[in-house]
């Protein structure tokens, strides 16, 4: 009988529970960094929005940062979830959980790999770009179109590329359960794989990119909590004078951080 009190629009929300479990540590290390530091204006896109959960949380978080979506037909709500195919639901959820907050645009399809990107997205320059658990569960051309999009899209000089999600680095699992994680969904397809850090700065890098390494860690809550480190590699792109565009990491001081799977997750940061 209560159900008959709730507007219609929350009946339209999907939720995953991992996005309610890192949107607050995804805010915490956003936070440090331009465009979400200060109350500057800025504009994000954000890529495979999902639910919605996570542009809500943001957008509430950094209010002066206008919030983009998007979603892909082929993308999924995780390894185990078949594709989306029809994206009417996943735009529902997004704008439900983003209802009435006037930084949230509505929401877009965009397929990262694609060049160009549609045309709404390819007229527009950002500040930032997002994506969360996207590179792991998808072909590399996804990656690359990401980094490609990313330098064509970012403010030059200042935007930021922000990727979360499991990584190795140096062709190093940074646990073992991410180790049996990736093997796990490449037996799923084999397309898919914990992405190595460094084989992405490889990618940036035919772009006129170079690259040190990186490594933060930060503290994820969760119900059990159990210590793991995880490794954040942070790229920056810079012109010099030569015209060329140059990539470079910085490697940060460690704290804590927790997961009840033991599982790492990473956040990939590539500035414009």
């Amino acid at each position: 009988m209560l159900l008959t009190w709730l507007p219609a629009w929350l009946s339209k929300m999907q939720c995953a529970p991992s996005a309610d479990r890192n949107k607050a540590p995804i805010a915490a290390v956003l936070a440090k960094y331009e465009p979400f530091a200060g109350s500057k204006p800025a504009s994000l896109l954000e890529v495979a929005s999902g639910t919605g959960q996570h542009a809500a949380h943001l957008a509430t978080a950094f209010p002066h940062v206008v919030w983009q979506p998007t979603e892909f037909a082929g993308g999924s709500a995780g390894p185990e979830s078949p594709a989306y195919g029809d994206l009417a639901p996943v735009f529902a959820s997004i704008v439900a959980h983003t209802s009435g907050m006037a930084n949230v645009r509505p929401p877009l399809a965009l397929d990262a790999s694609a060049s160009p990107w549609p045309a709404p997205i390819e007229s527009a320059i950002f500040d930032a770009i997002f994506a969360c658990n996207v590179l792991h569960i998808s072909p590399y051309a996804v990656t690359e179109g990401l980094l490609a999009g990313a330098a064509r899209r970012l403010v030059p000089g200042s935007g930021l590329l922000c990727v979360y999600g499991p990584f190795m680095v140096d062709g190093e699992h940074t646990s073992d359960s991410n180790a049996a994680f990736s093997a796990r969904l490449q037996a799923q397809n084999s397309a898919w794989a914990v992405r190595d850090a460094t084989a992405i700065a490889e990618t940036a890098r035919a772009q006129h990119l170079t690259r040190t390494p990186t490594l933060t860690r930060t503290r994820t809550p969760t119900l059990t909590p159990t210590p793991t480190l995880t490794p954040t590699l942070t790229l920056s792109r810079r012109a010099p004078s030569t015209g060329l565009s140059s990539w470079r990491a910085r490697r940060c001081q460690p704290t804590t951080s927790c997961s009840s799977s033991g599982r790492r997750r990473d956040v990939l940061f590539v500035q414009y």
